[in-house]
């Protein structure tokens, strides 16, 4: 790590952090089977993929803990900061701005909230802030195919056996209809709008649809989101799920976001899926 070239050794995983010339990409991703994956998808750089790796550290092997403690010269502070990574990463000033640069609020890292500030004391500089991987993209990490975070009070995911939408429509012209839509969904988005009363099986249809294209199912109940205190953050983890555990969002009670017009329902369900792509 001092230098930049050590590996952090963690389980059966050997992570290459970072060499001097700045190669990483293709070493790290051969080691970490699910990274490569999702690489792409986030337009990750080689930067962020070793601060990734630096802040994963003491997740796997507490002994990083006691290390970060030492170089941060501040035991108490056992994540590793924006200066930490700096130094590591960034032996020249063009270096080490251009880290600086990868915790701006759009930048991927922070957009998609890969990363977020620690609880422990930090000074006034930004750059004594402490930083760990976030709950949610911790567990997809580490290969646990769970949610974390205020998801969990709102949302389920849910294995789906294969599938064929003959088990979820039985009428086949609305049957014909969807399907045509779903082998269209690669160059329109595929969004559907489920009305009817208790019972008459909008969730069969759901699951029926999930097993019929390979996924997961997430159902999120959206009807107490008024009172969530980081809706935006919610909405992003929700996104983020249903890319990272290739599942397909079921949202439960969007009639309550917007009781009181005839086409709130529909606007609150294309708000809520307007980012990304897919199904």
């Amino acid at each position: 790590l001092r230098q930049g070239r050590r590996s952090l050794e963690a389980r059966e995983m050997k992570l290459v952090i970072l060499d001097r010339d700045g190669k990483i990409g293709a070493e790290t991703a051969k080691r970490l089977p699910r990274w490569p994956q999702r690489a792409n998808w986030l337009r990750l750089s080689a930067l962020d993929i070793a601060v990734l790796v630096i802040a994963l550290a003491p997740d796997l092997d507490l002994r990083y803990e006691r290390l970060y403690g030492y170089l941060n010269d501040d035991l108490a502070r056992r994540r590793p900061t924006q200066d930490l990574m700096a130094r590591l990463l960034g032996p020249s000033a063009e270096q080490r701005q251009a880290l600086v640069a990868r915790f701006e609020p759009a930048a991927p890292l922070m957009a998609q909230g890969l990363l977020g500030p620690s609880s422990e004391p930090a000074g006034q500089s930004a750059l004594a802030q402490g930083w760990q991987v976030r709950a949610l993209w911790l567990n997809w990490l580490l290969g646990l195919n769970s949610l974390a975070g205020p998801l969990c009070d709102c949302a389920s995911l849910l294995s789906v056996p294969a599938a064929s939408l003959d088990e979820g429509v039985a009428e086949p012209a609305a049957r014909a209809a969807l399907q045509a839509r779903i082998d269209a969904a690669p160059a329109r988005p595929l969004r559907v709008m489920l009305q009817g009363m208790h019972g008459a099986g909008k969730f069969a249809l759901a699951q029926a649809l999930a097993g019929s294209l390979g996924l997961s199912l997430l159902v999120v109940d959206v009807r107490n989101w008024g009172t969530a205190s980081d809706l935006a953050g919610l909405l992003r983890d929700m996104r983020c799920s249903t890319g990272l555990f290739s599942a397909l969002p079921y949202l439960h009670g969007v009639d309550a976001l917007a009781p009181q017009s005839p086409q709130g329902p529909r606007r609150a369900a294309g708000a809520l899926a307007a980012p990304g792509g897919g199904v």
